[in-house]
């Protein structure tokens, strides 16, 4: 067993999908940010898939990179007007999703944490890019959900939200 208790398989095709989701990202926006916050999210919707739970550890370095990514960004493009954009946007999702979170039973901690993660970078690009990534992962949520439903497979309770919000990542950084 490798990479947190995965498969050394299940650990390259993790590698292949954040590395091409990396590439991805930096083709289509050019951002700096993109290459870690693309490798991230894909392990981080890899664990989550695998076993409805994330390293807050992987999360964490991450985040770390993506913020000090976005900065460069920023600085290399002259565009502060766009960081300070992404922070605000980035800040109302986080928000609102943890109202949400204290309002609610059907929303997990984790949740809230993957779904502001996965803003940063398209909320650099604009605000619709931010939006796109939570409607496109949230549509792609409800199509696992009717998935599910429909083959009444026995799954463990609850949903990864991780693959969704990878999907919503990847069509706002193609259309951003």
């Amino acid at each position: 067993m490798g990479a947190g208790g995965h498969s050394l398989r299940y650990a390259g095709l993790t590698g292949c999908v954040g590395g091409s989701t990396a590439a991805l990202g930096y083709a289509q926006t050019g951002l700096i940010a993109a290459v870690p916050a693309a490798a991230g999210l894909a392990a981080l919707a890899a664990s989550d898939l695998a076993t409805r739970r994330f390293s807050l550890r992987t999360l964490r370095l991450s985040a770390v990179l993506v913020g000090v990514s976005i900065v460069l960004d920023s600085r290399r493009a002259e565009a502060w007007d766009r960081l300070f954009v992404a922070v605000f946007v980035t800040v109302l999702v986080g928000a609102v999703l943890l109202a949400a979170w204290l309002g609610t039973r059907g929303i997990a901690f984790g949740d809230v944490l993957l779904t502001t993660y996965a803003v940063a970078v398209p909320a650099w690009l604009s605000p619709k890019a931010a939006a796109v990534t939570v409607v496109v992962g949230l549509l792609a949520a409800s199509v696992m959900i009717a998935v599910r439903r429909l083959t009444r497979t026995h799954q463990p309770s609850g949903l990864a939200i991780g693959p969704a919000l990878l999907a919503g990542w990847v069509v706002a950084a193609v259309v951003g």
